[in-house]
């Protein structure tokens, strides 16, 4: 693929010029003749020439606009002188005769520029190149009579437009865009190669194209130019035929190449399209035809194989829903469908390269000189989930996941070797050694980056010590270190001087903002001079995954049954020679049908007539197919004798109320005629009678029948019954009555023999095929409201016989339903969901379900309903709400994506005074870890309750409980979920208690105090009052009291 690429940038670099070989004599293009009627006529050449003289010495003439061009004013020779781009001389002369006839037909096409503009044959593309003439949009440059879009010459010098520079020859299918060393799948930091192709080289000699510009666009629609730097790309030859490019983030879908010609404009390749994830096609053995946009149709209780490509052999994981059983065998899986219904197959192509990576670590404890105890220390990361763990080849696995220090502890002396694997089988080998030293060492492990083309990688270090199985914590004992890094893929390199503490539990120094490659760990302990290294290998996920999926839909089997008229009897039919069969097919779950009659020949009708005309014994056999080709086929045995039928002459449609006479083929002794209801026999119809006259009184057909007896020659005695198609006044229109929207439906009538038809439909119908004819297949638009009703019509008519009819349908569009119900709600509650159809129609029932982005059924109906109220106590996350009609409906399966906001956590706490004096107003606040919140109060207060909103309230308390607050808080992310309330019960003030020195002598002061309350005024007092002075604090929980007499008092606090 390299090679490919520097061998395409040689060829831009030394590209050949083309040789050109010059056209010394001129061609004359132009009338004929001279019509002196005309404004002017025109003489050209048929090629440009950079030097042209004209002249004549009989005619008059005056050069137009453009050199190789002259109008000219009467008959006569014109000649012209040239030189060509090569300096090769030329000269023609041309004569132009009197008379209009065929004057002027520059472009050759039957019009004329020699003719009054009034004249039906004017031609306005002969004096004005490129506008369109009467027959047509022609566009033509060169005015040679061949359209620029089929003309591989479009300046008529001889020389085809891929190598004239003259010419505008490319469109945009001539350029595209070719990827070399690049797959398909953006990777951030993977170079893409590109570059423009000709599907034929243009010479360009004059430098008349020179311009090339990429584009860029995010929708295929809008284009930018891509320059260096812009949409996080690194650009080069973003204005040459050759593009490499490497994009960091690729926040554009379509990529194309713009290529000027100075003669023409710009013209635009089509684009190359990128994609982030690879969609895997998956092939299938099924001989159903099926598109991208519709599942696959199998057949029910068949064996279909499908296939995937995968040149690099990859690993491949089928996963096949629906089925009674598959086997799946590397790029291919065997899928044994069952009954009816639908299924899907999906596959996967794991990357194989090897993501796993290991570090492992020891230590050692020494006890005594005998005794050692040890631990192994090992750290995975994988990008395939769970990683297991088998420790000396044993055979006893455990798991854990990727980042997880996985502990082996309890060790004695010896070397412990350990092996790793991840989900997709990747394996690594890793050994540690408990040793009778005490020991300390570094401890590396990392965590690649999330891609390859970030750079947010990160190596953690570690200390590991004697009697201890953790990092180490700030504070704790610490070694310095100097670590340095070298990435040795690109040399990028960090290095710093970092702490590892020994002893207690600790933590990580980390590395961060790294690249993925393989890395060398170079250790310096500056506390003793000694030096490790280490490697390390810092991976990124794989670049992109690759993915495909088929819905399937298992199609019923066909199954095949007709009924006959003669009917057989033990599956026989009896037949004398010439007699016609009327086969009518009954067959279910099929669309498409095959006849085979036993006598060579075939028939592709649903309904077949046939006329066995040679005694002998036939099997007659319906193969009855659906849409995949699966089939189911029945006979019957049909046995002519060698007897004739006979055979009813005069024969053909009738108009309603006419009469008709029919006779026998045959000489016969008794005949027996019949007719079928709507008949009146007018005369004839004896039994010596070969002859009936019969009136049709209506309906869209009727019979007539004949047997006969005692006849000349051997005549087959059986009944012979022929259908007449009668034209009646009205008919019966088959179909559908109610349809759906954007859906396809037949109608039809009962075929009249040699009549004309005509269809009509609603305006929100296409006829799709079938006008003209007695059955028409119509495409209904979509639904709007307007159009819930309307009528199928078709008038008929027999000009030979000049008798017609018509009929009506009435019909019904049927609303399209749709699930109403809220995308967005919190855990725990419990919305409304309807099934209904469009506003103003009534609801339908359906099968409810809803699942979880896995596929797990969480909840589901017990029986079908309009509505649901369910419960998500699920968890947060996102869930589908699907139902599924069960009456008549235009719709499938119908889903709603809903995504359930987890509650915020409740309070816990509410800051403010709960022992509180009624009547008094207090301040409460709540404390939350939420950025962005509302507050919701609930305050019961005495026999009042009410709500308040914020972060802090004050309440005025009244005057007797009871008393209650309850908040809760709403995160603004949320669609309004609320967390569970918290509630608080404020109470009056208990009684106050006094506590202080009881017993002290006179003319001492001591102390006293009470229990603090918020926004509580403390009135204390002495009594006797000349017991004592208060010294200090009143209004307040504590006071001083002066005692100045002896004897008993006392000290009171009253609050209010």
């Amino acid at each position: 693929m390299v090679l490919r690429a520097l061998f395409l940038w040689l060829i831009a670099m030394v590209g050949l010029p083309a040789l050109l070989v010059g056209q010394c004599d001129p061609v004359i293009i132009g009338a004929t003749g001279y019509c002196p009627d005309a404004p002017y006529q025109l003489l050209g050449l048929n090629t440009y020439y950079p030097s042209t003289t004209w002249s004549s010495t009989d005619g008059e003439f005056e050069n137009s606009a453009s050199p190789w061009a002259i109008s000219i004013f009467s008959p006569g020779t014109y000649c012209v002188e040239t030189v060509d781009a090569q300096g090769c001389n030329g000269s023609a002369c041309f004569t132009v005769a009197q008379g209009c006839s065929g004057g002027g037909d520059i472009d050759n096409d039957g019009y004329f520029s020699g003719v009054l503009a009034s004249d039906p044959l004017f031609d306005p593309d002969d004096l004005e190149p490129c506008v369109p003439d009467a027959c047509g949009a022609i566009c033509d440059f060169d005015g040679d009579g061949i359209a620029n879009e089929i003309d591989s010459d479009i300046d008529n010098d001889g020389i085809p437009n891929a190598s004239d520079p003259c010419d505008c020859g490319f469109t945009n299918t001539d350029v595209y865009v070719s990827d070399f060393y690049f797959d398909g799948c953006f990777s951030p930091g993977e170079e893409m190669l590109f570059v423009a192709e000709l599907e034929q080289p243009i010479n360009d000699p004059a430098g008349l194209l020179t311009e090339y510009q990429w584009q860029v666009s995010a929708d295929g629609t809008n284009y930018v130019d891509l320059e260096n730097g812009q949409n996080e790309c690194l650009v080069g030859g973003s204005s040459s035929d050759t593009l490499l490019i490497r994009c960091d983030e690729l926040n554009w879908t379509h990529i194309r190449i713009a290529v000027n010609a100075a003669a023409c404009g710009w013209e635009y390749s089509e684009p190359y399209i990128f994609s982030n994830d690879l969609v895997l096609p998956i092939q299938s053995t099924s001989l159903c035809p099926s598109s991208p946009e519709s599942c696959e149709k199998v057949c029910e209780n068949s064996t279909v194989t499908y296939s995937v490509e995968n040149p690099e052999q990859m690993p491949v994981i089928w996963e096949v829903n629906g089925s009674v059983d598959y086997t799946a065998n590397g790029n291919e899986v065997t899928v044994e469908w069952g009954e009816a219904g639908s299924g899907e197959v999906k596959v996967s192509i794991l990357d194989d390269k090897d993501y796993l990576q290991v570090d492992c670590g020891q230590v050692s404890q020494v006890i005594d000189s005998t005794n050692q105890l040890g631990a192994s220390f090992i750290i995975g990361n994988s990008y395939a989930g769970g990683i297991e763990i088998s420790e000396n080849g044993g055979l006893s696995w455990s798991q854990f996941y990727s980042g997880e220090i996985h502990v082996v502890p309890s060790l004695n002396v010896g070397v412990y070797e350990y092996q790793i694997r991840d989900a997709t089988g990747n394996t690594k080998s890793c050994s540690v050694e408990i040793t009778t030293e005490a020991r300390y060492e570094t401890f590396a492990n990392s965590v690649g980056p999330s891609s390859c083309g970030e750079e947010d990688g990160i190596i953690f270090f570690r200390g590991l010590h004697n009697n201890d199985f953790s990092p180490i914590i700030s504070g704790s004992p610490s070694h310095p270190f100097f670590i340095n890094l070298i990435n040795l893929e690109t040399g990028f390199s960090r290095s710093d001087t970092v702490y590892l503490q020994y002893q207690g539990p600790g933590s990580l120094v980390p590395f961060t903002e790294l690249p993925a490659g393989p890395y060398q760990i170079n250790y310096t302990n500056l506390s003793n001079g000694e030096t490790t290294t280490e490697y390390i290998t810092l991976t990124c996920p794989p670049d992109c995954q690759q993915e495909g999926q088929r819905c399937i839909e298992i199609l019923k089997e066909p199954k095949a049954v007709f009924t006959s008229v003669p009917a057989a009897v033990n599956n026989i039919i009896d037949l004398c020679k010439a007699e016609t069969v009327q086969f009518t097919n009954n067959s279910t779950a099929s669309s498409s049908f095959i006849w085979d009659f036993g006598d060579g020949t075939v028939s592709l009708v649903k309904d077949a007539l046939h006329t066995f005309y040679e005694p002998g014994i036939y099997e007659v056999k319906l193969i009855a197919r659906n849409g995949c080709y699966c089939s189911d086929t029945t006979s019957v045995r049909v046995e002519v004798s060698d007897a004739e039928i006979p055979e009813i002459l005069c024969l053909g449609p009738v108009c309603e109320g006419d009469t008709a006479t029919y006779r026998s083929n045959v000489v016969c002794g008794n005949y027996e005629w019949g007719n079928s209801p709507n008949g009146s026999v007018i005369s004839g119809g004896g039994q010596a009678d070969d002859f009936v006259t019969i009136q049709w009184n209506g309906g869209s057909s009727g019979d007539v029948s004949l047997q006969v007896s005692a006849c000349t020659g051997n005549i087959c005695p059986k009944t012979v019954r022929q259908k007449i198609s009668i034209i009646s006044n009205q008919t019966d229109i088959e179909g559908q009555v109610i349809v759906c929207p954007n859906t396809e439906t037949e109608y039809f009538i009962e075929a009249v023999q040699g009549a004309d038809y005509q269809w009509e439909v609603p305006s929100f119908g296409l006829i799709l095929e079938g006008q003209g004819t007695p059955k028409i297949s119509v495409r209904w638009g979509d639904f709007d409201g307007n159009n819930a009703s309307g009528l199928i019509k078709i008038s008929y008519q027999n000009c030979f016989l000049g008798c017609a009819g018509n009929g009506e349908l009435p019909l019904q569009m049927r609303p399209p339903t749709l699930i109403n119900g809220p995308i967005e709600i919190c855990e725990g509650s419990s919305p409304s969901f309807t099934h209904s159809q469009v506003s103003g129609y009534p609801f339908v029932e359906a099968d409810w379900f809803i699942y979880d982005v896995h596929g797990v059924e969480m909840w589901a109906s017990d029986s079908p309903v309009t509505g649901i109220h369910p419960t998500f106590d699920f968890g947060a996350g996102t869930y589908s709400v699907r139902a599924f009609p069960a009456g008549e409906s235009c719709n499938g399966e119908l889903g709603l994506q809903v995504e359930v906001f987890a509650l915020p956590p409740p309070l816990d706490t509410i800051l403010g005074e709960m022992n509180i004096c009624p009547g008094q107003a207090y301040n409460y606040q709540v404390s939350s870890n939420l950025e962005n919140a509302t507050y919701s109060w609930f305050i019961r207060n005495g026999i009042d309750f009410y709500e308040k909103t914020g972060r802090s309230i004050n309440v005025k308390w009244a005057s007797s409980p009871p008393y209650a607050l309850i908040v809760s808080q709403e995160d603004w992310n949320s669609p309004g979920c609320q967390s569970p309330s918290f509630i608080v019960y404020p109470a009056p003030l208990p009684g106050l208690e006094i506590s202080g020195d009881a017993s002290l002598c006179r003319e001492n002061s001591a102390f006293y105090e009470t229990g603090f309350y918020e926004n509580i005024n403390y009135e204390w007092s002495v009594s006797p009052p000349q017991a004592g002075a208060i010294t200090g604090g009143q209004g307040t929980a504590q006071v001083e009291v002066f005692w100045q007499q002896a004897g008993t008092a006392t000290i009171a606090v009253i609050s209010n």
